[in-house]
């Protein structure tokens, strides 16, 4: 009798849990976490870790190889962004993110473009918009520039 009762707890746990993932799925992303305006502050690289991490527990339920994805494409901007580090200021200009969006994630890559841009700060989302740098591995990188480099 007690493994039946615990078979059926089990089981409506499974079912609440499937309805809580299913909700979540069934509700479309309207925006991200704003990251917020860059200040003269040595918490800024903090920051910028804690926002990515918002943006990642947003961007993960949104499809199966979402999770992939965004470890892909983030680490695409963290490797240009080192290189940045040790690039001479005329080798910057030329510096651009190297990712290949999965055909799988092309719908994700496309939904994600607008709502990160939208999150982003004024001042970045201008440079970004002005350079013509809109894929979301551009976009974070830009931010890893801003908020990671000195004197910014």
């Amino acid at each position: 009798m007690q493994q039946v009762l615990n078979t059926l707890q089990l089981s409506r746990l499974s079912e609440t849990r499937l309805q809580a993932s299913e909700k979540l799925h069934a509700e479309p992303l309207k925006s991200l976490p704003q990251l917020p305006e860059p200040k003269q502050q040595k918490d800024r690289p903090l920051v910028l870790c804690k926002w990515l991490e918002q943006v990642r527990l947003c961007v993960e339920p949104l499809s199966e190889g979402a999770t992939s994805y965004w470890s892909g494409v983030l680490d695409a901007a963290v490797q240009t962004y080192e290189q940045f580090v040790l690039a001479t200021p005329i080798e910057r200009v030329g510096l651009v993110p190297e990712f290949t969006v999965p055909e799988a994630c092309l719908a994700l890559e496309k939904r994600l473009r607008p709502l990160l841009l939208a999150s982003l700060p004024q001042s970045i989302k201008e440079d970004c918009v002005t350079a013509g740098r809109l894929a979301v591995v551009d976009l974070l990188f830009a931010v890893h520039v801003v908020f990671f480099s000195r004197g910014q």
